[in-house]
């Protein structure tokens, strides 16, 4: 799950780096596989710090009257 220090600009830095990396070359299956694992984490925290994210949106146009967006 999402770190309670979880800095989303730097994990969406990363993640574009290492997807950049990735489609830049030829694939080396063995070396490339810990990117590609690193990649698929960081884009589960990403996933869940927008969904909280959007529901903190929700939750606050509620409050103050607003339809959910």
């Amino acid at each position: 799950m999402a770190k309670k220090n979880f800095n989303f600009g730097n994990a969406y830095k990363e993640l574009e780096g290492l997807v950049n990396d990735l489609e830049s070359r030829e694939i080396d299956l063995d070396a490339d596989m810990p990117k590609f694992e690193r990649g698929m984490k960081l884009a589960k925290e990403l996933l869940a710090h927008m969904g909280k994210a959007e529901n903190k949106l929700e939750e606050i146009s509620l409050k103050y009257g607003e339809e959910t967006l």
